[in-house]
């Protein structure tokens, strides 16, 4: 039987939902920060003068969101997908 009971917690980079059993991790302030990708983990430690935990996102009008590929953040799309 497989466990279903994991500890999931939001990458403070792209705000993905991560598994922290298996996530890259950081350490800020007594604190423990979990990852989704290389990417946002290096993103993280390259930010480490920022307010840990913000997840930044530029505003757009209601209705128009745009998608980021939180494994490849240049691809940025209208909708959800695979990126």
């Amino acid at each position: 039987m497989i466990a279903t009971n994991m500890q999931t917690t939001k990458d403070p980079i792209c705000g993905m939902t991560v598994n922290e059993a298996t996530a890259l991790r950081a350490e800020r302030d007594g604190q423990t920060f979990y990852f989704c990708s290389e990417h946002c983990h290096k993103k993280f430690l390259a930010e480490a003068h920022s307010a840990p935990a913000a997840v930044k996102h530029e505003e757009k009008p209601p209705g128009e969101v745009l998608y980021t590929c939180p494994m490849h953040p240049q691809i940025q799309q209208d909708h959800p997908g695979n990126c």
